[in-house]
């Protein structure tokens, strides 16, 4: 990329943010380097933003700043007293109010220079905010921490660099990695939190859930249907829910995890056929009214099938979330009630409608397996032509082989023959020596 990205966040009146502008403005210049520098500055404090747009500073700073840098970086005021910042510096800053807690974090950062933050915050915020972090850096990016702070036990997520300067690189988070700090990263955060300043000499140990993951967890338990995290293959990977109505140990070996295998009578041929279908369009898959013999009777269920995705346009690698929804009795009966038309014929007709979606169903089944039987078939058509060329090539190798054979046998003779002579000449050799 040809633009570096910053986010300071706690930057009070912005001194953190103009000394990181000028060393990388100075670095630049030193590097011959061409980059467009967006730093991001904020606090929570509306007054401090104020103070730090203004970039006024007293001529107390003198002291602290060496004569190159004040000639280059800052102009002094007509009254002398004070300083002001050069344009060509404030313009690569954004000063913003924002609340590092509760609002949304900034994206796509090459570094986040949150230096005498984190100690002012408890240690469940801090636990929040260090996921909060690694989301909003590039690949690569790194975190720049105050001299008391680190990044504690997400040393998973995150690369020391130089842990006595405090410096960490992000690391990548692979979703097969077995994840040590769930509900962590990107954690929902309200109003009504954990206090977001811990008292001098005070440590809060409860913990207090968010009205909102307090709704959501009771919507989890309450609402959400049975649903089973699978492979393109229906490995299961996490079960959510009652799902034993629809799933059961399959017969054989211990320690078989596979959906389409322990689906129950009834679910087993349009689950897989449904299945299929989703990793083939990669698209959901809404199949509804299954009859699953569950405990001697049949239950009526909705079975859909989600493609997982991190992001609309970044699909999570062959996952696939199986929902199995249950579909109640008043819905049925409802469908079922008709003036003037006998309930015999209503289930008749009910049943004739189900045989025929079954039927549907089946033909579709018979459609994808013939599908995958040609496929097979062709590579094993594929196969046998490569097994024939490797065939030849052997047959061809043995001729060879034999022809070989044959030139070392004429040789072997040579040889013997050669062998031969020579011993009749030291015959006559020794005699005339004799």
């Amino acid at each position: 990329s040809t633009t570096i990205r910053i986010w300071s966040p706690g930057c009070s009146s912005g001194e953190e943010a103009y000394s990181i502008a000028i060393l990388v403005q100075e670095y630049l210049e030193l590097t011959q380097q061409s980059y467009q520098v967006q730093i991001f500055a904020t606090d929570i404090d509306h007054q401090a933003i104020t103070t730090a747009r203004a970039g006024l500073y007293p001529a107390s700073i003198a002291v602290d700043i060496s004569p190159n840098r004040l000639a280059r970086f800052f102009t002094a005021e007509a009254d002398g007293n004070r300083y002001r910042i050069h344009k060509n510096i404030r313009d690569m800053l954004v000063f913003s109010e924002h609340n590092v807690i509760k609002d949304p974090p900034f994206s796509k950062l090459d570094l986040i220079s949150c230096r005498n933050l984190l100690i002012y915050l408890t240690s469940e915020l801090q636990k929040k905010l260090i996921p909060l972090f690694h989301y909003a850096l590039s690949p690569g990016g790194t975190l720049f921490l105050g001299s008391s702070e680190s990044v504690g036990e997400f040393d998973d997520v995150f690369i020391a660099l130089d842990r006595k300067a405090k410096l960490y690189q992000r690391k990548e988070y692979a979703y097969k990695q077995v994840n040590q700090h769930p509900g962590n990263f990107m954690p929902p955060m309200t109003a009504r939190e954990v206090p977001l300043l811990r008292a001098p000499g005070k440590t809060d140990k409860t913990v207090k859930l968010s009205l909102r993951e307090l709704t959501e967890q009771t919507l989890l338990q309450q609402v959400a249907p049975a649903s089973a995290l699978v492979n393109s293959q229906g490995d299961i990977l996490y079960l959510h829910g009652r799902t034993g109505r629809y799933l059961e140990p399959a017969p054989g070996e211990s320690g078989i995890n596979n959906m389409l295998k322990m689906a129950r009578e009834g679910l087993k041929l349009d689950l897989t056929t449904s299945l299929h279908k989703a990793v083939r369009l990669s698209e959901r898959v809404y199949c509804p009214g299954l009859r699953v013999k569950t405990n001697g009777h049949f239950t009526l269920v909705n079975v859909t099938i989600h493609p997982v995705t991190i992001s609309p346009t970044t699909p999570l690698a062959s996952l696939y979330l199986v929902t199995l929804e249950e579909v109640q009795a008043t819905q049925n009966a409802e469908t079922k009630t008709d003036a003037g038309t006998p309930s015999t014929e209503i289930d008749a007709d009910a049943r004739v409608k189900v045989l025929k979606q079954q039927l549907r169903q089946k033909d579709e089944y018979m459609q994808v397996f013939h599908e995958e039987l040609e496929t097979s078939n062709e590579e094993l058509k594929s196969s046998n032509e490569e097994m024939q060329s490797v065939n030849e090539e052997l047959q061809s190798t043995n001729e060879e082989l034999e022809t070989s054979k044959e030139e070392l046998q004429s040789v072997n003779e040579e040889l013997a023959t050669v062998n031969a002579e020579l011993q009749t000449k030291l015959t006559d050799l020794s005699r005339a020596n004799n």
